[in-house]
């Protein structure tokens, strides 16, 4: 849990972590909770190896292991899992 959260008046809103303003104000809540949304995302992402070629891409989180490249490509599901045999 990232611990950010959306606090505000009737014109005024911004995200805080602590009690500490870590976003600009934003004139309504729906605006503040999607910077809130991007920042989450931010912290959740990092870089990493693609499982299929092993590029260094920025992975959005657990769930996302293979960069653009190759998940746009269509593989066979069982040289993926390792099973094929390659001559």
């Amino acid at each position: 849990m990232s611990g950010l959260y959306v606090e505000g008046n009737w014109n005024s809103y911004a995200v805080y972590r602590k009690e500490v303003r870590v976003s600009k104000f934003h004139p309504d809540e729906s605006r503040a909770l999607d910077c809130m949304d991007r920042m989450n995302k931010e912290e959740r992402s990092r870089d990493r190896n693609c499982m299929c070629c092993r590029t260094v891409f920025r992975s959005e989180g657990n769930h996302n292991r293979l960069c653009n490249g190759c998940r746009t490509r269509n593989f066979d599901p069982a040289f993926l899992s390792g099973s094929a045999v390659v001559i």
